[in-house]
Formats: C-alpha cells, structure tokens, sequence
C-alpha cells in the first residue's frame, strides 16, 4: 500500500493558517512497517517534518527510527489547545528529534528550543518571556539555567531534570 501525494491544504487553527501538510507513506507488508515522510509548510517554507520507519507490529525486524525536525514553528498555533492555561502564546519552536527502538520501549533524544517565546498565564494574568533549548535524553528531559522574565523585568532561573522510562 502506497499513498503518493497526499496533501491537506491550508490547515487553520481558529483564523492563522499554519501550512500545507504533504505526506508520503510506504506500507512494507513483509515487514510490518511504515515509512512514512510528512511536511507542513508555510509560504513555501519548511516548518515541520517527519520522516522515517515505523514498525506496526511485533513481527518487523527493524527498530523504529523517526526524526521530527521543525524550523521555526510558529507557537501560536498551539494556543487554542492551551487556551485554559494561557491566555497567550507566541514565539518559534525549532527542533531535531530522533525516535529510535521499539514501540514498546521508545528511545527519544535530540533538542527542543523556543525563540522569543511569550506566554501569559491566564489565572495570574502574568506574561512570561523565555528562549532556551530543552534537551531530550534517552532517560530524562533537562533543562539547564532557564532564564524566564516576566513582564516587570524580573528573572528566574530554572534547572530541571524529568527522568522517565520509555517516554
């Protein structure tokens, strides 16, 4: 099974259009897998892809592998879905991910980063600005010296460390 050209136009989250989704798939029966190759693109530019094999079953001999890259994805698409929490979210997501292993045991590495990131939280009515990059380990999520600055020039620094299993 094959699916050549598959194309959502104009995907629209409330009036922002965030692109044109273009996907590729290639069915592997013997195999029991996927590869699959899918783009979003704005004005002709590339803003997110994922590209790679995807075991669907038990009986594929090869390990997932799977990269999820984005250039400059614009955050406020993501608002609507976190509207309850934020009243505001702006900023650019860029990213290079590489899911590897099992679909049973999933191994995720790469980085995600935020450029010129804002956000008001709606309960407090509080804006927060914040670019940093997020590193993404096979056993934990990290961040190191996070710099957040809200809206009256005040600053925290945020070190973290999510350890997980098969995240």
């Amino acid at each position: 099974i094959r699916t050549v050209g598959l194309r959502i136009e104009d995907i629209a989250v409330h009036t922002d259009t965030i692109g044109t989704l273009r996907i590729e798939g290639d069915w592997d029966q013997l195999y029991s897998g996927l590869n699959l190759s899918a783009n979003l693109l704005n004005k002709g530019e590339k803003r997110l892809s994922i590209e790679g094999y995807m075991p669907t079953g038990d009986n594929s001999p090869y390990p997932m592998d799977v990269n999820v890259v984005m250039e400059d994805f614009e955050l406020r698409a993501l608002q609507p879905i976190t509207s309850v929490a934020l009243s505001t979210l702006s900023g650019r997501l860029n990213s290079n991910i590489n899911i590897s292993g099992s679909l049973s045991e999933p191994i995720t590495e790469g980085w995600l980063g935020i450029e010129e990131g804002e956000m008001k939280v709606a309960y407090t009515n509080v804006t927060y600005f914040l670019s940093d990059t997020i590193e993404i380990n096979k056993d934990n999520v990290g961040l190191n010296d996070l710099v957040i600055h809200d809206q009256n020039g005040q600053t925290a620094n945020l070190n973290l460390s999510l350890s997980h299993t098969n995240f």
